[in-house]
């Protein structure tokens, strides 16, 4: 019995069971590239998709009248990757580009696995088959089967993929936008492939069959590769940051010989020049101030590799050093004081190096402007909270309103980024809370980061 002989209510009902049913898995692989969400929140907005599906199937009976097969199936496809890209910023508070990228390639894993699977069962049971069953058994033996298929399946390319590696390679290739619009025709593509199904022949089904499964592992493998070879940079970049940090150990060692040797040459000079001296009381006062300077710059030095030594984080340890590094070639002295190691914090690691970076260079930019630049970077970890603050000279002649608007920047419009960006990252994490002070010519950007962290 075909779906085409039942009245037309029960044809829509189908319908809108067949867009749940896909709309439902397309989620499951989104929780495979993002993470799990919890189930409180889950509770709260997978209702929508229940909602969603109902307005797809109307979209697709009130279009099928204008136009059909392949417009129609790409006017559905643009209309479900919209709506999932918003669920998904929704959801997972991810940006547009990086729910677009994850919801067409869990769009792809998910119509072409279901047509490969659907006609796998069916050829391997041909009692099974839409032609000789009813449509509420095809039904249920989808239901039964389809998504526990796909939740076999999620599951293992989470092994192989760790949660949260598809995000952070999107947040760290150049322009997150192409690789989303290059997911999005080849989901597109996929589209076409796959209705493609319909006009091929049964002798050549198994072929075609063979050709959208090859498909679907090539491009799976692809942006795995993508992903793993942008690890490897990270990697790389890190081992350049310990080999930096080697190199600042090494340079602080070489200036600690440079005043030992340049104490000494005073030493000699002075008593040199003290010997016929009127008196021994001049000879120990300038002893003394010499001893006291030199202790000085050797304390300088032996504390600021020891506050380096603190942080126990290679990438922000590898962030400091370079940042430190650039503000000496600036002439801007540059303050660290980390009191405690420094281990762990509660947010992502690269969210906190991207969150250090944005204050550090906005300090380094503004204190620039100054008759006495300076920089103060204070790292606390107290139990379960890490505190960062940067400090900064100020001299007051802008708005600190118009530091948070996107676009906004003592450069010139439009190139202000980092601040905005900054909000926004902070907005994943609900133990994260910001505060902005600026008094007696001081401009000071604390962060906080409490445990338990994570997203929403």
């Amino acid at each position: 019995m075909s779906s085409l002989d039942l009245p037309l209510w029960e044809q829509f009902l189908f319908t809108c069971e067949d867009h749940l049913l896909g709309d439902l898995i397309l989620s499951l692989w989104l929780s495979a590239l993002f993470y799990t969400p919890s189930v409180r929140s889950l509770s709260r907005k997978l209702p929508l998709l229940l909602l969603f599906a109902p307005v797809t199937a109307a979209v697709n009976w009130g279009a099928a009248r204008i136009i059909q097969n392949v417009p129609l199936m790409l006017l559905l496809y643009l209309l479900n990757a919209l709506f999932f890209t918003f669920w998904s910023m929704w959801v997972w508070r991810r940006p547009f580009w990086h729910c677009l990228a994850a919801v067409c390639m869990a769009g792809m894993m998910e119509s072409s696995l279901s047509v490969i699977f659907t006609r796998l069962i069916y050829a391997c049971v041909p009692t099974l088959s839409p032609e000789q069953v009813s449509p509420f058994t095809t039904m249920c033996l989808l239901w039964l089967t389809l998504p526990l298929f796909h939740f076999a399946l999620s599951t293992l390319l989470g092994r192989l993929w760790p949660k949260e590696r598809f995000c952070v390679y999107l947040e760290h290739v150049g322009d997150p936008w192409r690789t989303a619009l290059l997911l999005a025709a080849l989901d597109a593509a996929f589209v076409v492939l796959n209705h493609m199904q319909y006009g091929v022949e049964t002798a050549y089904l198994a072929e075609y069959l063979l050709v959208a499964a090859v498909m679907t592992i090539l491009v799976t493998a692809l942006v795995l590769h993508l992903a793993l070879r942008n690890m490897d940079l990270r990697k790389l970049d890190l081992q350049a940051d310990m080999l930096a940090r080697q190199q600042l150990y090494a340079r602080t060692l070489e200036e600690l010989q440079e005043e030992l040797r340049t104490f000494r040459h005073d030493c000699r000079n002075l008593l040199v020049g003290l010997t016929d001296g009127p008196g021994d009381g001049r000879l120990s006062r300038s002893f003394q101030e010499l001893e006291t300077g030199f202790e000085r710059r050797l304390g300088e030095k032996i504390r600021a590799a020891s506050q380096i030594g603190n942080l126990r984080i290679p990438q922000i340890q590898g962030l400091l050093l370079h940042k430190m590094a650039w503000m000496a070639e600036q002439h801007i002295p540059c303050h660290l004081e980390v009191l405690y190691p420094v281990e762990h914090a509660a947010m992502d690691t690269w969210d906190l190096v991207r969150c250090l970076g944005i204050l550090t260079d906005n300090a380094a930019e503004a204190a620039r402007k100054t008759a006495r630049p300076w920089v103060e970077i204070l790292l606390l970890q107290e139990g379960p909270v890490l505190t960062l603050r940067v400090s900064n000279p100020w001299t007051g002649g802008e708005d600190p309103a118009c530091f948070w608007k996107e676009g906004w920047s003592t450069k010139g419009n439009g190139r202000g980024t980092g601040l905005f960006s900054y909000q926004k990252i902070l907005k994943r994490y609900p133990g994260a809370s910001s505060a902005t002070r600026w008094s007696d010519e001081i401009f000071i950007q604390e962060l906080s980061i409490e445990e338990p962290g994570g997203r929403l």
